[in-house]
């Protein structure tokens, strides 16, 4: 049953790592936050491997603007940037979208969500998506097997 639960293990985790290499070539920031479970990671694929790179965390301050974007409007320094969502990576680069009230687009500073209106405005939190899979199996100790065996204390002590 331990073997079925590691094999059962190890098949899931081939299958992420295959589907975060399928998304490298159209998303590095995607793959590398997916492979590596944290922010600031790149995967760039190179021919038939594939390059993890962390990149180096930096001061950023929020940027006002009068439009909303898929990423968050930072500044570092001078210099006008977006951070990307989930990945955290710096690109030049923002995609504008509609400032709608029902389905805004949102962000996790710290531990608060926010939400772009095009200013941004404390949000609710939003739900945590979870497996739906229960755990049903039980361990029961096999008591019986420490106290019992298929020799009596008599064999046991003429070996």
């Amino acid at each position: 049953m331990y073997q079925n639960i590691m094999k059962s293990k190890c098949d899931l985790e081939r299958r992420v790592i295959e589907n975060a290499l399928s998304i490298a070539a159209m998303s590095p920031a995607e793959a590398g936050h997916k492979l590596m479970k944290e922010e600031g990671y790149l995967a760039i694929s190179a021919g038939e491997s594939l390059h993890l790179l962390r990149c180096r965390k930096v001061d950023l301050t929020l940027r006002k603007v009068n439009s909303c974007y898929d990423q968050l409007p930072v500044k570092m320094g001078n210099e006008s940037l977006f951070l990307a969502p989930r990945s955290r990576i710096l690109t030049t680069t923002g995609k504008e979208v509609i400032c709608e009230g029902r389905l805004p687009v949102m962000y996790k500073l710290g531990q608060q969500w926010f939400r772009a209106m095009p200013g941004l405005i404390e949000g609710p939190a939003t739900q945590i998506l979870k497996p739906h899979t229960a755990l049903t199996w039980q361990y029961v100790s096999p008591e019986s097997l420490a106290v019992a065996g298929i020799y009596s204390e008599r064999d046991t002590k003429k070996l």
